[in-house]
């Protein structure tokens, strides 16, 4: 097919906005460094997963198949997780995400990507946890 017939076609070009998000997020990489970057990430959220687990909280995923940047972690039995999820997020400022599919109401998600990979952070949610448990 030729070019001009797929441009006619398929016409959508991303917002420039999420060019410039990409470029400042790279910039800030390169200005800590890649493995910086890694060893932060994997740092914090080692963190996260200790504070989660000494409140009670279980992961869902074993640890050897965790991602750095995404935990998923139980939702304790008779706890409604929209209704924590809601509180977390009009009284503390803090979004978790719920289960998808099957999941959906049995696990929260929680990212910890870029610079809101920091232990204040960490602490800032498990103590908003703790409190809304």
């Amino acid at each position: 097919m030729p070019l001009a017939k797929f441009c006619a076609i398929y016409h959508h070009t991303a917002p420039i906005n999420l060019y410039y998000g990409l470029r400042e997020a790279l910039c800030l990489i390169a200005e800590e460094g890649l493995a910086n970057c890694c060893q932060r990430h994997q740092k914090n959220v080692e963190y996260l997963w200790d504070r989660l687990e000494s409140i009670g909280l279980t992961m869902h995923v074993k640890q050897e198949f965790r991602l750095p940047t995404l935990t998923t972690m139980r939702v304790p039995d008779g706890v409604d997780a929209k209704a924590i999820a809601r509180q977390l997020l009009t009284e503390y400022n803090i979004e978790v995400g719920g289960g998808l599919g099957e999941l959906a109401g049995k696990v929260w998600r929680v990212g910890l990507t870029g610079y809101n990979s920091q232990p204040e952070n960490v602490d800032r949610l498990v103590d908003a946890l703790q409190q809304v448990l």
